[in-house]
């Protein structure tokens, strides 16, 4: 694709004002959030260790993951992602449509010393693992470790196929993961459009570590351009109902797929204004709803549009393409976001 040139015109100051006043989040907030996580996994894992293994669940380790740990977490949407990672044992893996996996388990053996340590964690059939059976174990486990904390409400959150924990108003999503390589984990939480959602024969892949990195790369090219510019994005398509189809997940392959190494070698993006970069990114989105197709950065032959209805890919490209071509336009749409947010605490 044609690369967009800085352009020092009318969106940056826009685009500093929006990140700084709407999109940025308090570094108190996140502070407090993720203070929340560490003090709450220190009271219920030695717990969750001992009701795991009752149902042939074998803890690991927690991974902190996700937009409030990674640094792009936007200020409407402070959700920590804790991944409970569990021992994959001897679980062999089946590699299905892209992105996806199959989790074969030992079968059953009915005499002998060796217990079934997936008796409790199996599908219908027997043979794979079910990411919802394992989510409906988190789920007991994490609600009996924490029933004597009055404060403390869980509940399994069938929409992202979490168990959610709320504290106040701080919101936990703890998900069952498999850990596959170090790097790489199965999880039971899909996609908004994905089509598996409710199939407990597939686990998505996670890549939130490899993405972690490749953000802190950036940082050390960009001087954290990409990062504000990726959080600006965010938190303007969350609020922008045209667009509401792309959601986080889009917005951040977009953002890595507008990576150039060769070019980060030689360090030119640090000479990047803010509005260059986020009209780069957006035109990395518009290309791809052009032509209807969203790689996975870490899958390429995922897409990441599958779901979603061609009609509705039309109408975001057509209004994508009208806001790319009209930056007082974007101007105004940012202005009036950032007007609608201000008379909101002011009346609320």
């Amino acid at each position: 694709m044609a690369t967009v040139p800085p352009t020092g015109g009318i969106l940056e100051a826009v685009f500093e004002e929006y990140y700084t006043k709407i999109a940025r989040p308090s570094t108190e907030k996140i502070c407090e959030l993720t203070n929340e996580v560490y003090a709450l996994l220190e009271k219920l894992i030695p717990k969750l260790k001992v009701l795991l293994a009752k149902v042939g669940a074998k803890f690991l380790k927690v991974e902190y993951c996700g937009s409030v740990f990674n640094g792009t977490c936007t200020s409407d949407c402070p959700i920590a992602d804790v991944l409970i990672v569990l021992d994959k044992k001897e679980t062999k893996i089946k590699s299905k449509e892209p992105g996806f996996k199959w989790l074969l388990a030992e079968r059953f053996k009915t005499d002998g010393p060796k217990k079934d340590g997936y008796r409790w964690a199996r599908c219908s059939d027997g043979i794979h693992l079910s990411s919802q059976m394992l989510l409906d174990n988190l789920y007991r486990c994490t609600k009996t470790s924490l029933m004597t904390s009055p404060d403390i409400t869980v509940s399994k959150n069938t929409n992202e196929n979490v168990v959610e924990v709320r504290k106040d108003k701080k919101i936990i999503y703890f998900t069952p993961a498999l850990n596959l390589d170090g790097n790489s984990f199965a999880v039971s939480r899909f996609y908004a459009n994905d089509s598996y959602q409710t199939n407990e024969l597939y686990w998505r892949l996670h890549h939130d570590k490899k993405t972690t990195s490749l953000l802190s790369i950036c940082d050390k090219a960009d001087e954290g351009v990409r990062r504000k510019s990726l959080i600006i994005l965010k938190s303007f398509f969350r609020r922008e109902p045209s667009l509401s189809y792309l959601k986080n997940h889009h917005i951040l392959h977009a953002t890595l797929h507008s990576l150039d190494l060769e070019v980060d070698h030689i360090q030119r993006w640090q000479k990047w204004r803010l509005d260059g970069t986020v009209l780069r990114i957006l035109e990395e989105i518009k290309l791809n709803l052009k032509n209807n197709f969203m790689a996975d950065f870490f899958i390429p032959g995922r897409n990441l549009f599958y779901g979603i209805e061609k009609s509705c890919i039309a109408n975001m490209l057509s209004r994508l393409t009208f806001i790319l071509d009209h930056h007082c336009y974007f101007a105004r749409l940012l202005h009036k976001q950032w007007r609608d947010i201000a008379f909101e605490e002011d009346t609320g």
